[in-house]
């Protein structure tokens, strides 16, 4: 706002508004008229004209905005009531600038339209004439209404679409090897190898606390057998057994065999036995334990053909072990250098094996000491061929007599058997 008089103009002292009423008074006390109606029926005013007006008024009015600055009051043009302030350059350059502005925009607006119309024109045109109307045959009017066909049956919902396939299967695992058939059943054994089995197992049984009967009977433990010595008949004669005691002899000799005749001192020395001169090796029988055998008598050494006599007092086992002395005997290998009666064979059999380890007999003389046991002759050939379970050796005359005896008693090789005698074997000293 321009400051005048000390106040601020305002939009009424600016000619921005009209009189109040064109009866009120201006500020030159003139009474204003409204403007009568021409002749014509126009109401329009009258021209007024304010360079009557005093000195001093024309530039207090707001409308006049000072008219000795105007160019138009300067010059004497008569005012139409509305005051026109002189344009400046720039204030006339934007106007002309705006105006062409304006007619540009609507020369482009209308060439625009003009151009979209053509288009749109063209594009309709090329349809028509690419796809034209497709022109039906006339139908024939029908002779007779046509049948309807019944209607369809309804429809059945469709089928589910297939499911897809699984997934194959993996491969089965491969398929263990079969097993392998369960071996046979081992035959059992034939007769010969049980009793050739039977006379080891009771080669490895000690004989000491094995009841000895006083009647003889010979015990299962230890192996009685009796080597070839030419004192036992082999006749040849039809109708004779193959081997029974010469009458002139009422007795027979044997020795008891068992593994614990080994002494610790010596364990490469052989099984004791006698040794008969002319034969092959050491040949003989092995009698059957049991009743079929009766001990007569027994004693720590050969008795060189004597008779059961001399005996040795009868002592128990128990306690003998502190009793004797197997390193002081005083009398022969067992304490007594007498014959055992056949109850007392444990005790003195034990002893005689003490004195051959503990006492050095066997490490002194470079051999063992075989026992000798005498048996009834009589009772042997009466329980033949019970009597005799097994032969061994090998070469002559075990083997023709071994035949001789099968065909006397009507038997098989498995039912009393040859075996073979190994001394050096502690273990199974009879072979198949």
């Amino acid at each position: 706002p321009e400051a005048r008089g000390g106040r601020c103009k305002t939009a009424e002292d600016k000619g921005l508004h009209r009189p109040a009423s064109w009866h009120s008074r201006g500020r030159s006390g003139r009474q204003m008229t409204p403007p009568k109606r021409a002749a014509g029926g126009s109401r329009r005013p009258k021209a007024r004209d304010f360079t009557g007006l005093p000195a001093g008024t024309a530039e207090d009015d707001p409308l006049s905005n000072g008219a000795a600055q105007g160019a138009g009051t300067a010059s004497g043009v008569r005012s139409t009531g509305i005051i026109v302030q002189p344009m400046t350059p720039s204030t006339r350059r934007r106007r002309l600038a705006a105006i062409i502005l304006c007619f540009a925009s609507i020369n482009v607006s209308l060439l625009l339209s003009l151009q979209l119309t053509d288009v749109l024109r063209s594009g309709v045109d090329l349809l028509w004439t690419q796809s034209p109307p497709p022109s039906w045959p006339p139908a024939a009017p029908p002779l007779h209404p046509p049948s309807l066909p019944p209607p369809p049956p309804p429809l059945s919902p469709p089928p589910p679409p297939p499911l897809p396939p699984p997934p194959p299967l993996p491969p089965p695992p491969p398929r263990p090897p079969p097993a392998p058939p369960p071996p046979p059943p081992s035959p059992p054994p034939a007769v010969g190898e049980a009793i050739r089995d039977a006379i080891n197992s009771r080669f490895g049984r000690k004989p000491y606390r094995d009841k000895w009967s006083a009647q003889g009977t010979l015990p299962n433990a230890g192996v009685l057998i009796h080597v070839f010595d030419n004192y036992e008949s082999r006749a040849n004669e039809p109708g004779n057994p193959f081997i029974y005691y010469q009458s002139d002899n009422k007795q027979m000799s044997a020795s008891l065999i068992f593994a614990d005749q080994r002494p610790d001192c010596c364990p490469e020395l052989p099984i004791p036995v006698y040794s008969t001169r002319g034969f092959s090796g050491t040949q003989g029988i092995i009698f059957r334990p049991g009743h079929f055998t009766k001990i007569l008598c027994g004693s720590a050494s050969d008795r060189s053909g004597q008779q059961c006599k001399s005996w040795c007092p009868s002592i128990t086992i128990d306690g003998d072990e502190s009793r004797f002395d197997p390193r002081n005997t005083g009398h022969g290998f067992d304490g007594c250098g007498g014959a055992w009666r056949p109850k007392d064979f444990g005790v003195y059999l034990q002893r005689m094996s003490r004195v051959e380890g503990e006492g050095g007999l066997a490490a002194w003389n470079h051999r063992l000491e075989y026992n000798e046991i005498l048996i009834a002759g009589a009772h042997w050939t009466r329980h033949l061929p019970e009597a005799i379970e097994a032969f061994f050796g090998d070469g002559e005359p075990v083997r023709s007599q071994h035949q001789r005896f099968l065909s006397e008693f009507g038997l098989r090789d498995v039912d009393v058997p040859l075996l073979r005698f190994d001394p050096r074997n502690w273990k199974e000293p009879f072979g198949g």
